[in-house]
């Protein structure tokens, strides 16, 4: 099988992300500049969920 590298490009004014072969990039006339490469996967976001509090009764 393939090595697959991520390239972003612009397809009809939206961003995407492809998997292509060399080949398939090379066809597509896609350079080693449109690559993804070194980005590091965004951090999981934090609970925004509060604690519940002891009496909910008392609360409202």
């Amino acid at each position: 099988m393939a090595d697959l590298d991520v390239y972003e490009v612009e397809v009809n004014g939206y961003p995407a992300t492809l998997q292509l072969s060399a080949d398939d990039a090379k066809a597509r006339g896609l350079k080693d500049s449109d690559k993804v490469g070194g980005r590091k996967a965004a951090a999981a976001p934090k609970n925004k969920a509060a604690a519940a509090p002891a009496n909910k009764a008392a609360t409202a």
